[in-house]
Protein backbone atom coordinates (compact mmCIF):
# COMPACT_ATOMS: atom_id res chain seq x y z
CA UNK A 1 0.00 0.00 0.00
CA UNK A 2 1.19 3.37 -0.95
CA UNK A 3 2.24 5.66 1.97
CA UNK A 4 -0.48 8.06 2.87
CA UNK A 5 -0.84 11.86 1.96
CA UNK A 6 -1.84 13.23 6.01
CA UNK A 7 -3.75 16.78 6.62
CA UNK A 8 -3.09 17.60 10.23
CA UNK A 9 -5.82 20.42 11.42
CA UNK A 10 -4.68 22.62 14.44
CA UNK A 11 -6.61 25.61 16.24
CA UNK A 12 -4.32 28.14 16.78
CA UNK A 13 -5.50 31.17 18.04
CA UNK A 14 -4.47 31.20 21.28
CA UNK A 15 -0.86 29.59 20.94
CA UNK A 16 2.38 31.62 21.01
CA UNK A 17 5.01 29.24 21.83
CA UNK A 18 5.91 25.72 21.07
CA UNK A 19 3.70 23.59 24.14
CA UNK A 20 3.83 19.75 24.10
CA UNK A 21 1.27 19.70 21.34
CA UNK A 22 3.19 21.70 18.58
CA UNK A 23 6.37 19.56 19.74
CA UNK A 24 4.45 16.44 19.29
CA UNK A 25 2.85 17.92 15.97
CA UNK A 26 6.36 18.75 14.54
CA UNK A 27 8.07 15.35 16.03
CA UNK A 28 5.77 13.51 13.74
CA UNK A 29 5.18 15.67 11.16
CA UNK A 30 8.98 15.38 10.79
CA UNK A 31 8.90 11.37 11.25
CA UNK A 32 6.24 10.81 8.55
CA UNK A 33 8.06 13.19 5.81
CA UNK A 34 11.34 11.17 6.61
CA UNK A 35 10.08 7.67 5.70
CA UNK A 36 8.32 8.80 2.66
CA UNK A 37 5.30 10.68 3.68
CA UNK A 38 3.21 13.62 2.31
CA UNK A 39 2.45 15.95 5.06
CA UNK A 40 0.46 19.12 5.43
CA UNK A 41 -0.54 21.06 7.87
CA UNK A 42 -3.97 23.57 7.84
CA UNK A 43 -4.11 26.07 11.39
CA UNK A 44 -6.02 28.34 12.21
CA UNK A 45 -4.58 31.35 13.36
CA UNK A 46 -5.71 34.98 14.63
CA UNK A 47 -5.41 37.45 12.36
CA UNK A 48 -1.63 39.66 13.96
CA UNK A 49 -0.63 36.20 14.63
CA UNK A 50 0.81 34.66 11.76
CA UNK A 51 4.71 35.57 13.27
CA UNK A 52 3.78 33.38 16.40
CA UNK A 53 6.83 31.73 17.17
CA UNK A 54 5.30 27.81 16.87
CA UNK A 55 4.58 29.00 13.51
CA UNK A 56 8.41 30.55 12.77
CA UNK A 57 9.71 26.78 14.11
CA UNK A 58 7.15 25.32 11.59
CA UNK A 59 8.92 27.34 9.00
CA UNK A 60 12.76 26.34 10.11
CA UNK A 61 11.60 22.87 9.90
CA UNK A 62 10.67 23.34 6.88
CA UNK A 63 7.14 21.74 7.24
CA UNK A 64 4.24 22.35 4.86
CA UNK A 65 1.64 24.13 6.56
CA UNK A 66 -0.76 26.42 5.58
CA UNK A 67 -1.51 29.25 8.03
CA UNK A 68 -5.33 30.60 7.66
CA UNK A 69 -6.37 34.09 9.77
CA UNK A 70 -10.11 33.62 10.79
CA UNK A 71 -11.74 35.24 13.46
CA UNK A 72 -11.79 34.30 17.05
CA UNK A 73 -14.60 31.83 17.51
CA UNK A 74 -15.13 28.16 15.89
CA UNK A 75 -16.91 29.02 12.39
CA UNK A 76 -17.84 27.51 9.26
CA UNK A 77 -14.84 29.57 8.12
CA UNK A 78 -12.62 26.70 9.62
CA UNK A 79 -14.58 24.27 8.16
CA UNK A 80 -14.40 25.75 4.63
CA UNK A 81 -10.36 26.37 4.98
CA UNK A 82 -9.71 23.18 6.02
CA UNK A 83 -12.29 21.56 3.31
CA UNK A 84 -10.26 23.68 0.44
CA UNK A 85 -6.91 22.56 1.60
CA UNK A 86 -7.88 19.09 2.04
CA UNK A 87 -9.21 18.31 -1.33
CA UNK A 88 -6.06 20.93 -3.12
CA UNK A 89 -3.65 18.55 -0.68
CA UNK A 90 -5.53 15.21 -2.03
CA UNK A 91 -5.46 13.99 1.58
CA UNK A 92 -6.19 10.10 2.33
CA UNK A 93 -6.75 10.91 6.30
CA UNK A 94 -7.05 13.61 8.48
CA UNK A 95 -5.46 14.20 11.30
CA UNK A 96 -7.22 16.64 13.98
CA UNK A 97 -4.75 17.96 16.97
CA UNK A 98 -7.38 19.92 19.39
CA UNK A 99 -10.16 20.80 20.82
CA UNK A 100 -11.72 22.32 18.18
CA UNK A 101 -10.32 20.72 15.02
CA UNK A 102 -11.90 17.50 16.08
CA UNK A 103 -15.21 18.60 15.24
CA UNK A 104 -13.52 20.61 11.72
CA UNK A 105 -11.86 16.82 10.72
CA UNK A 106 -15.14 14.99 11.38
CA UNK A 107 -17.46 17.36 8.79
CA UNK A 108 -14.37 17.79 6.77
CA UNK A 109 -14.04 13.83 6.40
CA UNK A 110 -17.42 13.23 5.43
CA UNK A 111 -17.66 15.94 3.17
CA UNK A 112 -14.53 14.05 1.43
CA UNK A 113 -15.32 10.71 2.32
CA UNK A 114 -11.78 10.47 4.17
CA UNK A 115 -11.70 9.14 7.19
CA UNK A 116 -10.74 11.24 10.02
CA UNK A 117 -8.60 10.38 13.43
CA UNK A 118 -7.36 13.05 16.44
CA UNK A 119 -4.70 13.13 19.10
CA UNK A 120 -5.87 13.78 22.31
CA UNK A 121 -3.41 14.38 24.75
CA UNK A 122 -6.65 15.20 27.87
CA UNK A 123 -8.04 18.02 29.67
CA UNK A 124 -4.78 19.35 31.37
CA UNK A 125 -4.68 22.80 31.35
CA UNK A 126 -8.31 24.30 32.79
CA UNK A 127 -8.70 25.80 35.98
CA UNK A 128 -11.49 22.84 37.50
CA UNK A 129 -15.22 23.72 37.39
CA UNK A 130 -14.42 27.02 34.27
CA UNK A 131 -16.16 27.06 31.61
CA UNK A 132 -13.49 25.94 29.48
CA UNK A 133 -13.33 22.82 31.92
CA UNK A 134 -16.98 22.03 31.28
CA UNK A 135 -17.64 22.74 27.29
CA UNK A 136 -14.10 21.45 25.71
CA UNK A 137 -14.96 18.05 27.04
CA UNK A 138 -18.32 17.76 25.66
CA UNK A 139 -16.89 19.04 22.11
CA UNK A 140 -14.91 16.05 21.99
CA UNK A 141 -16.81 13.48 22.94
CA UNK A 142 -19.78 14.28 20.79
CA UNK A 143 -16.37 14.82 17.91
CA UNK A 144 -15.87 11.15 19.02
CA UNK A 145 -18.77 9.70 17.91
CA UNK A 146 -17.22 10.77 14.08
CA UNK A 147 -13.80 9.58 14.62
CA UNK A 148 -12.51 6.93 13.30
CA UNK A 149 -9.63 6.53 15.76
CA UNK A 150 -8.73 8.39 18.84
CA UNK A 151 -5.32 8.32 19.50
CA UNK A 152 -3.93 9.27 23.31
CA UNK A 153 -0.30 8.95 24.70
CA UNK A 154 -0.70 7.15 27.70
CA UNK A 155 -3.39 5.08 29.05
CA UNK A 156 -4.34 7.26 31.90
CA UNK A 157 -5.84 9.77 29.35
CA UNK A 158 -7.92 6.96 27.56
CA UNK A 159 -9.21 6.33 30.79
CA UNK A 160 -10.36 9.80 31.14
CA UNK A 161 -12.37 9.62 28.03
CA UNK A 162 -14.09 6.27 29.22
CA UNK A 163 -16.23 6.08 25.91
CA UNK A 164 -14.06 5.95 23.22
CA UNK A 165 -13.90 2.03 23.43
CA UNK A 166 -12.29 0.32 19.88
CA UNK A 167 -11.49 3.68 18.47
CA UNK A 168 -8.61 3.99 21.00
CA UNK A 169 -5.42 4.02 20.60
CA UNK A 170 -2.33 4.51 23.00
CA UNK A 171 0.05 5.61 20.95
CA UNK A 172 3.21 7.33 23.56
CA UNK A 173 4.82 10.66 22.44
CA UNK A 174 8.37 9.90 20.87
CA UNK A 175 11.55 11.81 21.14
CA UNK A 176 13.92 12.54 18.11
CA UNK A 177 16.64 10.73 19.75
CA UNK A 178 19.37 12.00 17.10
CA UNK A 179 18.34 15.60 18.04
CA UNK A 180 18.24 14.74 22.15
CA UNK A 181 21.76 13.37 21.64
CA UNK A 182 24.27 13.02 24.71
CA UNK A 183 26.76 12.42 23.12
CA UNK A 184 26.87 15.33 20.88
CA UNK A 185 25.38 17.78 23.12
CA UNK A 186 27.24 20.88 24.14
CA UNK A 187 27.01 21.27 28.07
CA UNK A 188 28.52 24.97 28.25
CA UNK A 189 25.31 26.57 29.60
CA UNK A 190 26.07 26.57 32.67
CA UNK A 191 28.68 28.16 32.70
CA UNK A 192 27.12 30.70 30.99
CA UNK A 193 24.72 31.41 33.67
CA UNK A 194 26.61 30.87 36.57
CA UNK A 195 30.11 31.12 35.78
CA UNK A 196 32.73 28.84 36.78
CA UNK A 197 31.74 28.22 40.32
CA UNK A 198 31.35 24.23 40.83
CA UNK A 199 27.51 23.56 40.91
CA UNK A 200 24.99 21.48 41.07
CA UNK A 201 22.44 23.02 38.57
CA UNK A 202 18.32 21.85 38.78
CA UNK A 203 15.77 23.31 36.42
CA UNK A 204 12.46 23.00 34.93
CA UNK A 205 11.76 23.45 31.05
CA UNK A 206 8.42 24.71 29.84
CA UNK A 207 6.02 27.17 29.42
CA UNK A 208 5.35 29.31 32.88
CA UNK A 209 1.97 28.18 34.15
CA UNK A 210 0.18 27.50 37.47
CA UNK A 211 -0.84 23.85 36.33
CA UNK A 212 3.75 23.37 36.05
CA UNK A 213 3.92 24.25 39.38
CA UNK A 214 7.01 26.81 39.44
CA UNK A 215 6.19 28.14 42.38
CA UNK A 216 6.20 25.01 44.19
CA UNK A 217 9.79 24.85 42.25
CA UNK A 218 10.85 28.39 43.83
CA UNK A 219 10.02 27.25 47.59
CA UNK A 220 11.78 23.96 46.94
CA UNK A 221 14.89 25.60 46.29
CA UNK A 222 14.61 28.14 49.20
CA UNK A 223 14.50 24.83 51.33
CA UNK A 224 16.69 23.04 49.14
CA UNK A 225 19.57 26.27 49.73
CA UNK A 226 19.28 25.31 53.45
CA UNK A 227 21.17 21.79 53.40
CA UNK A 228 23.19 22.03 49.97
CA UNK A 229 24.36 25.38 49.53
CA UNK A 230 26.04 24.58 45.81
CA UNK A 231 22.64 24.35 44.25
CA UNK A 232 21.52 26.19 41.77
CA UNK A 233 18.52 26.66 39.86
CA UNK A 234 16.59 27.47 36.25
CA UNK A 235 13.66 28.36 34.71
CA UNK A 236 13.38 27.82 30.89
CA UNK A 237 10.49 29.12 29.51
CA UNK A 238 8.46 31.96 29.22
CA UNK A 239 4.72 32.98 30.04
CA UNK A 240 2.17 31.92 27.44
CA UNK A 241 -0.81 35.21 26.49
CA UNK A 242 -2.55 35.70 29.73
CA UNK A 243 -0.06 34.72 32.43
CA UNK A 244 2.26 37.17 32.97
CA UNK A 245 0.86 37.85 36.30
CA UNK A 246 1.82 34.33 37.55
CA UNK A 247 5.28 35.19 35.79
CA UNK A 248 5.25 38.25 37.50
CA UNK A 249 4.53 36.56 41.14
CA UNK A 250 6.93 33.62 40.58
CA UNK A 251 9.39 36.89 40.43
CA UNK A 252 8.20 38.02 43.22
CA UNK A 253 8.65 34.55 45.20
CA UNK A 254 12.24 34.61 44.13
CA UNK A 255 13.18 37.88 46.10
CA UNK A 256 11.14 37.05 49.06
CA UNK A 257 12.61 33.56 49.52
CA UNK A 258 16.41 35.49 49.32
CA UNK A 259 17.30 33.85 45.55
CA UNK A 260 17.93 36.34 43.40
CA UNK A 261 21.55 35.22 43.09
CA UNK A 262 20.77 31.29 42.79
CA UNK A 263 17.50 31.33 40.64
CA UNK A 264 17.26 32.29 36.76
CA UNK A 265 14.96 32.73 34.92
CA UNK A 266 15.87 32.27 31.13
CA UNK A 267 13.78 32.15 27.82
CA UNK A 268 15.81 29.84 25.09
CA UNK A 269 14.98 29.69 21.38
CA UNK A 270 13.72 25.67 20.53
CA UNK A 271 17.44 24.99 18.98
CA UNK A 272 19.04 25.23 22.33
CA UNK A 273 16.85 22.88 24.56
CA UNK A 274 18.58 19.73 23.91
CA UNK A 275 22.39 21.05 25.23
CA UNK A 276 19.79 23.36 28.10
CA UNK A 277 18.43 19.63 28.81
CA UNK A 278 22.24 18.52 28.39
CA UNK A 279 23.64 21.19 31.03
CA UNK A 280 21.41 20.55 33.72
CA UNK A 281 22.24 18.09 36.81
CA UNK A 282 18.81 17.43 37.33
CA UNK A 283 15.31 18.45 35.91
CA UNK A 284 12.46 19.02 38.02
CA UNK A 285 8.54 18.52 36.73
CA UNK A 286 6.31 19.38 39.78
CA UNK A 287 3.44 19.43 37.42
CA UNK A 288 -0.32 19.41 38.70
CA UNK A 289 -1.69 17.41 35.96
CA UNK A 290 -0.15 16.23 32.62
CA UNK A 291 -0.81 13.34 29.60
CA UNK A 292 2.62 12.27 29.00
CA UNK A 293 5.33 15.32 28.86
CA UNK A 294 7.50 16.24 26.20
CA UNK A 295 10.19 17.90 28.65
CA UNK A 296 10.40 14.30 31.04
CA UNK A 297 11.15 12.46 27.57
CA UNK A 298 13.15 14.97 26.54
CA UNK A 299 15.66 15.16 29.46
CA UNK A 300 15.51 11.34 29.94
CA UNK A 301 16.85 11.15 26.64
CA UNK A 302 19.62 13.54 27.24
CA UNK A 303 20.57 11.15 30.55
CA UNK A 304 19.44 13.77 32.78
CA UNK A 305 17.86 12.39 35.77
CA UNK A 306 14.44 13.81 36.35
CA UNK A 307 11.46 14.76 39.70
CA UNK A 308 8.35 14.81 38.75
CA UNK A 309 4.98 14.65 40.10
CA UNK A 310 3.06 11.33 39.90
CA UNK A 311 0.28 12.68 37.70
CA UNK A 312 -1.19 11.68 34.38
CA UNK A 313 0.94 9.34 32.68
CA UNK A 314 4.01 9.35 34.47
CA UNK A 315 3.52 6.63 36.18
CA UNK A 316 3.57 4.86 32.76
CA UNK A 317 6.85 6.42 32.19
CA UNK A 318 8.43 6.07 34.89
CA UNK A 319 9.81 3.25 38.18
CA UNK A 320 10.31 5.44 40.99
CA UNK A 321 13.80 5.50 41.70
CA UNK A 322 14.29 3.32 38.83
CA UNK A 323 14.33 5.22 35.87
CA UNK A 324 13.32 9.05 38.05
CA UNK A 325 12.31 9.88 41.27
CA UNK A 326 8.09 10.87 41.74
CA UNK A 327 6.53 12.65 44.39
CA UNK A 328 3.28 13.89 45.00
CA UNK A 329 1.99 17.26 43.29
CA UNK A 330 1.21 20.10 45.26
CA UNK A 331 4.23 19.14 48.02
CA UNK A 332 7.67 20.93 48.17
CA UNK A 333 8.73 19.53 50.86
CA UNK A 334 8.74 16.39 48.92
CA UNK A 335 10.45 17.85 45.87
CA UNK A 336 13.10 19.47 47.88
CA UNK A 337 13.63 15.84 49.78
CA UNK A 338 13.58 14.24 45.95
CA UNK A 339 16.25 16.88 44.75
CA UNK A 340 18.31 16.59 47.79
CA UNK A 341 18.27 12.85 47.07
CA UNK A 342 19.71 13.03 43.58
CA UNK A 343 21.84 16.51 44.72
CA UNK A 344 24.05 14.89 47.36
CA UNK A 345 24.58 11.84 45.31
CA UNK A 346 25.90 11.93 42.13
CA UNK A 347 26.21 7.76 41.58
CA UNK A 348 22.46 8.27 41.69
CA UNK A 349 22.15 10.73 39.36
CA UNK A 350 24.61 8.96 36.71
CA UNK A 351 22.18 5.26 37.32
CA UNK A 352 18.95 7.08 37.34
CA UNK A 353 20.16 9.40 34.15
CA UNK A 354 21.01 5.94 32.06
CA UNK A 355 17.96 4.12 33.13
CA UNK A 356 16.01 7.21 32.01
CA UNK A 357 17.98 6.95 28.52
CA UNK A 358 17.22 3.33 27.76
CA UNK A 359 13.41 3.36 28.78
CA UNK A 360 13.34 6.31 26.35
CA UNK A 361 15.04 4.60 23.70
CA UNK A 362 13.12 1.39 24.58
CA UNK A 363 9.33 2.49 23.50
CA UNK A 364 9.15 6.58 23.45
CA UNK A 365 11.61 7.33 19.71
CA UNK A 366 10.48 9.16 17.24
CA UNK A 367 10.30 5.77 15.33
CA UNK A 368 7.94 3.91 17.58
CA UNK A 369 5.59 6.77 17.60
CA UNK A 370 5.57 7.37 13.55
CA UNK A 371 5.22 3.28 12.90
CA UNK A 372 2.46 2.65 15.14
CA UNK A 373 0.50 6.12 13.85
CA UNK A 374 1.48 4.76 10.09
CA UNK A 375 -0.71 1.25 11.07
CA UNK A 376 -3.67 2.99 12.45
CA UNK A 377 -3.78 5.36 9.37
CA UNK A 378 -3.98 2.23 7.23
CA UNK A 379 -5.94 0.44 9.50
CA UNK A 380 -8.65 3.46 8.67
CA UNK A 381 -7.99 4.14 4.98
CA UNK A 382 -8.71 0.11 4.81
CA UNK A 383 -12.04 0.62 5.97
Amino acid sequence: MALPRVLFIRNGRGITEVTGAETYLMTLMDGLTRVGCTVGLCCSVAPGRLDAPWLQALRTRGLRHEPVAVGSKLSLADVRAAHTHARAFGADVIHAMDHRSDLVAVMVGRLLRIPAVASFFGWTNWQPGSMRARIYPLFDRLAMLGLQRVIVDSRFIGETLGTAGKRLAVVPNGVDLNRFDPDRACTDLKRRWFGDEPVILVGMVGRIHPNKGQHEFARAASLLLQRRPETRFVVIGDAPSGYEDYLATLTRLIVEYGLEKRFKIINLPSAEIPDAMASLDVLAAPSYMESLSYVLLEAMAMRTPVVTSRVGGHGELITDSEDGLLIEPGDPEGLAAALERLVSNAELRRRLGLAGRKRVEAGYSTDAMVKRTLEIYSEVIAR
